[in-house]
């Protein structure tokens, strides 16, 4: 990702400005996915954790956070495999 957002010339004829954005873009892009899945995930709980308060049956509530939980977990593993040791070589 270095390699690719901070090139020689930058974007749009080489703005201090913009190529600071643009390399900044996938950290941005990070944090807000992270800040989504801890929302999802506390919402989840706090669903379970009233559908249990009420005497529901929680197993079909349970398995979609579950089932995201553990798709992650195996793209993020996969990820870290694929872009062991990339560096910015351009």
């Amino acid at each position: 990702m270095t390699c690719m957002f901070g090139g020689a010339g930058g974007i749009g004829g080489g703005a201090a400005g913009g190529a600071a954005a643009i390399q900044a873009l996938p950290a941005v892009i990070n944090a807000t996915i992270t800040v989504l899945l801890f929302v999802y995930f506390v919402a989840s709980g706090l669903k379970v954790a009233n559908g249990i308060g009420e005497g529901q049956e929680v197993t079909q509530m349970v398995q979609q956070p579950v089932g995201v939980f553990f798709i992650i977990l195996v793209l993020w593993i996969a990820q870290s495999i694929l872009f062991n040791g990339v560096t910015a070589a351009c």
